[in-house]
């Protein structure tokens, strides 16, 4: 009588041996074709672990703080980010997002904020590069038509839009804050932007909470209130919504603007009597 239990017990493990006769093979092909141990420990490595990192970059942090969030993940080694020059990758990015930007130039404002995914050997231009290429498919083709119309230079939008993304925490208050520096500018008046002060002292806003008198004398590209017009470059890295309100002010009467620092609102005046009350207000 046949004992079909034992067949299937000799079937499953002839099947077993092949298996591992197999995985044995593979293996002592690949050590004879890759000799090198470093190698090896990277084939095995690999089929074992996940080495992708996923890591969020939220809107209006600086070259600096995504340094950090970088090295954090084990993404990144000691080169500095924001010594990085963008002229270095001009070739990846298209002429319209490049017209008078000054020759050094910094990343600042083109690492796009959202959710990327990188593998732990990825080196730092591949990372660059990711950044970059998601920068230019996020920017509608629209965008660049209408900075375009209002002969302005896509540049500046972006240093308009990062201003807005550290100056105005509220989307709808961004576009009437971006109507009172467009027209401030227009009118030869300075921006006076707290935030760009702060980007120019230390190139870190997260270390910068409260202005004092002298910091406002101090001198750099960024002090919007000894240099008028936009400052230098962008302080930060901006979101699509504050690159549209920058793009697309409001018009209003009002020509000044304050932050409640217990409610994050943004306090608008007409006048700078209106404005000085509003400071005595909520600032003192």
């Amino acid at each position: 009588m046949i004992d079909f239990k034992k067949i299937l017990i000799y079937l499953l493990s002839f099947l077993l041996a092949a298996f591992v006769a197999f995985c044995f093979w593979k293996i002592c092909f690949f050590i004879i074709r890759h000799p090198s141990v470093s190698e090896i420990k990277k084939y095995f490595f690999e089929r074992f672990y996940d080495h992708s990192v996923k890591i969020t970059i939220p809107e209006g942090l600086t070259l600096k703080e995504i340094e950090d969030k970088l090295k954090t993940s084990k993404l990144w080694g000691e080169e500095k980010l924001d010594q990085i020059r963008l002229s270095d990758f001009k070739e990846q990015l298209p002429i319209n997002f490049l017209e008078n930007v000054p020759e050094n130039a910094s990343l600042e404002g083109y690492l796009f904020p959202d959710t990327y995914l990188f593998d732990l050997d990825n080196s730092s231009d591949q990372i660059i590069n990711k950044f970059l290429d998601n920068f230019i498919h996020q920017i509608p083709a629209e965008y660049l038509e209408e900075a375009k119309k209002q002969k302005k230079d896509f540049y500046q939008i972006l240093i308009m839009a990062s201003l807005l993304e550290k100056e105005v925490p509220d989307q709808d208050e961004r576009y009437i804050a971006s109507g009172i520096l467009w027209k401030r500018i227009s009118s030869d008046m300075y921006l006076q932007v707290d935030a760009a002060v702060c980007y120019g002292l230390t190139g870190d806003l997260s270390t910068c909470s409260h202005l004092k008198y002298s910091d406002l004398k101090f001198d750099s590209p960024y002090n919007t209130y000894l240099h008028k017009g936009l400052p230098q470059g962008p302080i930060c890295n901006p979101g699509l919504e504050a690159i549209k309100a920058a793009l697309y002010p409001e018009k209003s009467p009002y020509w000044f603007y304050l932050s409640d620092p217990e409610t994050r609102k943004t306090i608008f005046s007409k006048d700078l009597a209106e404005h000085n009350k509003a400071i005595l207000k909520y600032l003192r």
